[in-house]
């Protein structure tokens, strides 16, 4: 017989996949519907994001984070806020990308 959280973790990673489902086939009706509708029911990166906290419980969700790129938008956000003056857009941009480069780390590229 499996341990206490064992049993538990697989329940959730069952049940995270049965709202997975769930989820799409309450999408797709609703499109069958009305396929204009974009307010309801549509799929987003989240639910993938949701499985894998359900399905890898012993993990950090940053190890198999899969959409960095929204995070990144934040970051422009913050970088991209203007202060006043007479910027043109593109000083204003390059501003805005030379900000965000000094804001990474250097990638660590093996010999």
């Amino acid at each position: 017989m499996l341990p206490c959280h064992l049993l538990i973790q697989k329940r959730l990673a069952s049940s995270s996949k049965k709202v997975a489902a769930l989820y799409i086939s309450l999408e797709q009706e609703a499109l069958a519907k009305d396929p204009d509708d974009t307010r309801t029911w549509r799929i987003k990166p989240k639910l993938h994001l949701f499985q894998h906290l359900c399905e890898f419980t012993d993990h950090s969700p940053r190890d198999y984070w899969c959409y960095a790129d929204e995070s990144v938008m934040g970051d422009f956000g913050k970088l991209f806020t203007r202060r006043g003056g007479a910027n043109s857009p593109g000083t204003a941009a390059k501003n805005m990308l030379q900000k965000w480069c000094a804001s990474k780390a250097f990638l660590d590229i093996p010999n």
